[in-house]
């Protein structure tokens, strides 16, 4: 049986070059949230080597993933470590 994942892939866009001279640069990042009932190590696997592959396809920087191990429910989301991971790593960015 499959798992229930839910995953938000975030992106940001800097303006390097703003109010200069020189051609406009974009630089892009990238993070990855998500969330799953199932808690086995493998839960996530293809997931993430797939968010890998497009993040170096697409050039972005990646910031990080929370990976939510068995958060099958909000209410088991909002009990686990995962929310303050997301908090540090949103706030970092």
């Amino acid at each position: 049986m499959g798992s229930n994942i839910e995953t938000e892939v975030m992106h940001s866009e800097n303006n390097d070059s703003f109010g200069k001279s020189q051609p406009e640069r974009f630089y892009e990042k990238s993070a990855l949230l998500t969330v799953a009932w199932n808690a086995d190590d493998w839960t996530f696997d293809a997931l993430t080597a797939h968010y890998k592959t497009l993040v170096r396809y697409i050039n972005f920087e990646d910031k990080g993933m929370i990976l939510g191990y068995g958060c099958g429910t909000p209410a088991m989301t909002r009990r686990s470590r995962y929310p303050e991971k997301a908090y540090r790593l949103g706030k970092s960015l």
